[in-house]
Protein backbone atom coordinates (compact mmCIF):
# COMPACT_ATOMS: atom_id res chain seq x y z
CA UNK A 1 0.00 0.00 0.00
CA UNK A 2 2.91 2.36 0.78
CA UNK A 3 4.44 1.73 -2.62
CA UNK A 4 1.05 2.22 -4.28
CA UNK A 5 0.59 5.54 -2.51
CA UNK A 6 4.06 6.65 -3.56
CA UNK A 7 3.24 5.78 -7.16
CA UNK A 8 0.04 7.83 -7.05
CA UNK A 9 1.94 10.71 -5.46
CA UNK A 10 4.52 10.58 -8.24
CA UNK A 11 1.79 10.37 -10.89
CA UNK A 12 0.11 13.41 -9.39
CA UNK A 13 3.42 15.29 -9.41
CA UNK A 14 3.87 14.64 -13.12
CA UNK A 15 0.22 15.44 -13.79
CA UNK A 16 0.66 18.80 -12.09
CA UNK A 17 3.77 19.51 -14.13
CA UNK A 18 2.06 18.66 -17.39
CA UNK A 19 -1.58 19.66 -17.03
CA UNK A 20 -2.16 22.19 -14.25
CA UNK A 21 -1.82 25.18 -16.56
CA UNK A 22 -3.21 25.66 -20.04
CA UNK A 23 -1.00 27.42 -22.52
CA UNK A 24 2.63 26.68 -23.31
CA UNK A 25 4.49 26.51 -19.99
CA UNK A 26 8.02 25.11 -19.86
CA UNK A 27 8.92 23.54 -16.53
CA UNK A 28 12.41 23.31 -15.06
CA UNK A 29 14.64 20.31 -15.78
CA UNK A 30 15.27 19.53 -12.14
CA UNK A 31 11.61 19.30 -11.11
CA UNK A 32 10.55 17.14 -14.04
CA UNK A 33 13.51 14.78 -13.90
CA UNK A 34 13.03 14.25 -10.15
CA UNK A 35 9.35 13.34 -10.57
CA UNK A 36 10.06 11.21 -13.62
CA UNK A 37 12.92 9.37 -11.93
CA UNK A 38 10.84 8.67 -8.83
CA UNK A 39 7.97 7.20 -10.81
CA UNK A 40 10.17 5.08 -13.08
CA UNK A 41 12.01 3.73 -10.02
CA UNK A 42 8.71 2.73 -8.41
CA UNK A 43 7.57 0.95 -11.55
CA UNK A 44 10.78 -1.00 -12.03
CA UNK A 45 11.01 -2.14 -8.41
CA UNK A 46 7.36 -2.70 -7.49
CA UNK A 47 5.56 -3.93 -10.64
CA UNK A 48 4.03 -6.99 -9.02
CA UNK A 49 3.22 -5.33 -5.72
CA UNK A 50 1.41 -2.46 -7.46
CA UNK A 51 -0.72 -4.88 -9.48
CA UNK A 52 -0.61 -2.87 -12.71
CA UNK A 53 -2.09 -4.46 -15.81
CA UNK A 54 -1.12 -4.08 -19.46
CA UNK A 55 -3.74 -1.99 -21.26
CA UNK A 56 -3.79 -3.76 -24.62
CA UNK A 57 -5.90 -5.30 -25.90
CA UNK A 58 -8.96 -3.49 -24.61
CA UNK A 59 -12.53 -4.77 -24.73
CA UNK A 60 -13.45 -1.90 -27.04
CA UNK A 61 -11.78 0.24 -29.66
CA UNK A 62 -12.45 3.30 -31.77
CA UNK A 63 -14.72 2.93 -34.75
CA UNK A 64 -13.18 3.68 -38.14
CA UNK A 65 -15.09 6.96 -38.37
CA UNK A 66 -14.03 8.10 -34.89
CA UNK A 67 -10.46 7.03 -35.55
CA UNK A 68 -10.40 9.07 -38.76
CA UNK A 69 -11.95 12.10 -37.05
CA UNK A 70 -9.58 12.01 -34.08
CA UNK A 71 -6.56 11.49 -36.30
CA UNK A 72 -7.55 14.40 -38.56
CA UNK A 73 -8.12 16.75 -35.61
CA UNK A 74 -4.92 15.84 -33.77
CA UNK A 75 -2.77 15.93 -36.90
CA UNK A 76 -4.18 19.36 -37.73
CA UNK A 77 -3.21 20.65 -34.28
CA UNK A 78 0.26 19.18 -34.78
CA UNK A 79 0.62 20.93 -38.14
CA UNK A 80 -0.44 24.24 -36.59
CA UNK A 81 1.97 23.93 -33.66
CA UNK A 82 4.89 23.13 -35.97
CA UNK A 83 4.11 25.52 -38.85
CA UNK A 84 7.04 27.82 -38.09
CA UNK A 85 9.44 24.89 -37.91
CA UNK A 86 8.22 23.51 -41.22
CA UNK A 87 8.78 26.91 -42.85
CA UNK A 88 12.35 26.96 -41.52
CA UNK A 89 12.96 23.41 -42.69
CA UNK A 90 11.84 24.21 -46.24
CA UNK A 91 13.80 27.49 -46.54
CA UNK A 92 17.47 27.83 -47.58
CA UNK A 93 19.82 27.16 -44.68
CA UNK A 94 20.88 30.24 -42.72
CA UNK A 95 24.01 30.62 -40.64
CA UNK A 96 23.09 29.17 -37.22
CA UNK A 97 26.11 30.84 -35.61
CA UNK A 98 24.70 34.32 -36.24
CA UNK A 99 23.34 36.10 -33.18
CA UNK A 100 19.72 35.06 -32.90
CA UNK A 101 17.49 34.27 -29.96
CA UNK A 102 15.12 31.48 -31.02
CA UNK A 103 14.34 33.20 -34.32
CA UNK A 104 14.55 29.94 -36.22
CA UNK A 105 18.02 30.11 -37.69
CA UNK A 106 19.30 27.44 -35.34
CA UNK A 107 16.28 25.18 -35.86
CA UNK A 108 16.23 22.18 -38.16
CA UNK A 109 19.95 21.52 -38.34
CA UNK A 110 19.93 18.41 -36.17
CA UNK A 111 18.40 15.09 -37.27
CA UNK A 112 14.82 14.45 -36.22
CA UNK A 113 14.05 12.14 -33.32
CA UNK A 114 11.99 8.99 -33.23
CA UNK A 115 9.41 8.91 -30.42
CA UNK A 116 7.27 5.98 -29.34
CA UNK A 117 5.00 4.74 -26.57
CA UNK A 118 6.77 1.91 -24.78
CA UNK A 119 3.95 0.79 -22.51
CA UNK A 120 0.51 1.63 -21.17
CA UNK A 121 -0.12 0.68 -17.54
CA UNK A 122 -3.53 1.22 -15.96
CA UNK A 123 -3.56 2.33 -12.32
CA UNK A 124 -6.06 0.21 -10.40
CA UNK A 125 -9.19 2.02 -9.16
CA UNK A 126 -8.19 5.24 -10.91
CA UNK A 127 -9.48 6.73 -14.17
CA UNK A 128 -6.00 7.20 -15.52
CA UNK A 129 -3.26 5.29 -17.31
CA UNK A 130 0.48 5.59 -16.92
CA UNK A 131 2.21 5.89 -20.28
CA UNK A 132 5.94 5.42 -20.71
CA UNK A 133 7.22 7.34 -23.74
CA UNK A 134 10.78 7.31 -25.06
CA UNK A 135 12.68 8.88 -27.92
CA UNK A 136 16.07 8.53 -29.59
CA UNK A 137 18.34 10.38 -31.99
CA UNK A 138 20.98 8.87 -34.27
CA UNK A 139 24.24 9.74 -32.52
CA UNK A 140 26.41 9.41 -35.65
CA UNK A 141 24.10 11.65 -37.67
CA UNK A 142 24.01 14.10 -34.76
CA UNK A 143 27.80 14.35 -34.51
CA UNK A 144 28.18 14.66 -38.28
CA UNK A 145 25.55 17.39 -38.50
CA UNK A 146 27.22 19.49 -35.81
CA UNK A 147 30.66 19.00 -37.36
CA UNK A 148 29.40 19.94 -40.84
CA UNK A 149 28.02 23.21 -39.46
CA UNK A 150 30.64 24.24 -36.91
CA UNK A 151 33.75 22.42 -38.06
CA UNK A 152 36.66 23.00 -35.67
CA UNK A 153 34.34 24.94 -33.34
CA UNK A 154 32.24 21.83 -32.63
CA UNK A 155 31.95 21.05 -28.89
CA UNK A 156 34.13 18.25 -27.60
CA UNK A 157 31.20 16.79 -25.68
CA UNK A 158 27.67 16.81 -27.06
CA UNK A 159 25.02 17.52 -24.42
CA UNK A 160 21.37 17.18 -25.40
CA UNK A 161 18.12 18.45 -23.96
CA UNK A 162 14.64 17.56 -25.17
CA UNK A 163 11.37 19.47 -25.20
CA UNK A 164 8.30 17.25 -25.02
CA UNK A 165 5.05 18.88 -26.16
CA UNK A 166 1.85 17.32 -24.86
CA UNK A 167 -1.60 18.36 -26.11
CA UNK A 168 -4.71 17.13 -24.32
CA UNK A 169 -8.00 17.35 -26.22
CA UNK A 170 -11.54 16.71 -25.00
CA UNK A 171 -13.04 15.44 -28.26
CA UNK A 172 -16.57 15.62 -26.83
CA UNK A 173 -16.18 19.41 -26.74
CA UNK A 174 -14.90 19.72 -30.32
CA UNK A 175 -17.73 20.95 -32.58
CA UNK A 176 -17.88 20.29 -36.32
CA UNK A 177 -16.69 23.83 -36.94
CA UNK A 178 -13.76 23.38 -34.58
CA UNK A 179 -12.90 20.05 -36.18
CA UNK A 180 -12.80 21.74 -39.59
CA UNK A 181 -10.54 24.49 -38.26
CA UNK A 182 -8.26 21.86 -36.73
CA UNK A 183 -8.05 19.90 -39.97
CA UNK A 184 -7.00 23.11 -41.75
CA UNK A 185 -4.40 23.91 -39.10
CA UNK A 186 -6.30 26.97 -37.87
CA UNK A 187 -7.96 25.88 -34.62
CA UNK A 188 -5.56 27.33 -32.04
CA UNK A 189 -5.38 30.68 -33.82
CA UNK A 190 -9.18 31.04 -33.98
CA UNK A 191 -10.46 29.31 -30.84
CA UNK A 192 -9.74 29.73 -27.15
CA UNK A 193 -11.25 26.62 -25.66
CA UNK A 194 -10.99 24.73 -22.40
CA UNK A 195 -11.24 21.58 -24.52
CA UNK A 196 -7.56 21.93 -25.50
CA UNK A 197 -4.48 22.38 -23.33
CA UNK A 198 -0.87 22.53 -24.51
CA UNK A 199 2.00 21.84 -22.10
CA UNK A 200 5.74 21.58 -22.62
CA UNK A 201 8.37 19.88 -20.48
CA UNK A 202 12.14 20.18 -20.91
CA UNK A 203 14.34 17.28 -19.81
CA UNK A 204 17.74 15.73 -20.46
CA UNK A 205 16.30 12.21 -20.17
CA UNK A 206 15.33 10.13 -23.21
CA UNK A 207 12.18 8.78 -21.59
CA UNK A 208 9.35 10.11 -19.48
CA UNK A 209 6.31 8.85 -17.62
CA UNK A 210 2.99 10.57 -18.36
CA UNK A 211 -0.33 10.36 -16.58
CA UNK A 212 -3.11 10.11 -19.16
CA UNK A 213 -6.63 10.82 -17.95
CA UNK A 214 -9.34 8.57 -19.34
CA UNK A 215 -11.85 10.32 -21.58
CA UNK A 216 -9.30 12.50 -23.41
CA UNK A 217 -7.23 12.29 -26.57
CA UNK A 218 -3.55 13.20 -26.67
CA UNK A 219 -0.95 14.41 -29.15
CA UNK A 220 2.72 14.39 -28.27
CA UNK A 221 5.99 15.13 -30.06
CA UNK A 222 9.54 16.05 -29.10
CA UNK A 223 12.31 18.42 -30.24
CA UNK A 224 16.02 18.07 -29.51
CA UNK A 225 18.54 20.83 -28.73
CA UNK A 226 22.31 20.65 -28.31
CA UNK A 227 22.71 22.73 -25.17
CA UNK A 228 26.02 24.47 -25.86
CA UNK A 229 25.48 25.36 -29.54
CA UNK A 230 21.67 25.79 -29.33
CA UNK A 231 21.31 23.86 -32.59
CA UNK A 232 17.88 22.22 -32.67
CA UNK A 233 15.94 19.58 -34.56
CA UNK A 234 12.54 19.88 -36.13
CA UNK A 235 9.67 18.22 -34.27
CA UNK A 236 9.46 14.45 -34.33
CA UNK A 237 6.57 12.75 -36.03
CA UNK A 238 3.53 12.93 -33.71
CA UNK A 239 2.20 10.18 -31.46
CA UNK A 240 -1.60 10.12 -31.23
CA UNK A 241 -3.43 8.53 -28.28
CA UNK A 242 -7.04 8.11 -27.22
CA UNK A 243 -8.02 7.11 -23.70
CA UNK A 244 -11.46 5.56 -23.16
CA UNK A 245 -13.52 6.40 -20.11
CA UNK A 246 -14.97 3.39 -18.34
CA UNK A 247 -18.55 3.03 -17.16
CA UNK A 248 -19.40 4.63 -13.81
CA UNK A 249 -19.67 1.27 -12.04
CA UNK A 250 -16.64 -0.29 -13.74
CA UNK A 251 -12.90 0.30 -13.87
CA UNK A 252 -12.42 -0.61 -17.53
CA UNK A 253 -11.09 2.55 -19.11
CA UNK A 254 -7.77 2.56 -20.90
CA UNK A 255 -5.62 4.03 -23.66
CA UNK A 256 -4.73 3.01 -27.20
CA UNK A 257 -2.40 4.52 -29.75
CA UNK A 258 -4.10 5.78 -32.90
CA UNK A 259 -2.18 4.61 -35.95
CA UNK A 260 -1.03 7.73 -37.75
CA UNK A 261 -1.46 6.73 -41.42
Amino acid sequence: MLAYNRLLQACCTIALLLFVSCGEDEQSNAMNEHADSELLTELSSNDQELNLSQQLPLEFELSNSDRSEYRSTLNGIYQELTTDEQAVGSSPAADPTESCDRCGRETGFLPALEISIEQFLHVEMKALTFGLVSWSIDQDELANAIEDILGSESPETIAMSYRLTLVRVDMTEISEEMAMLATNGELLANESSDAISVSRVVTTSEEMGLTLDHGFSYLLFVNATETSTKLSSLASAPVLIHCFEGAHDQDNGGCVQITNL
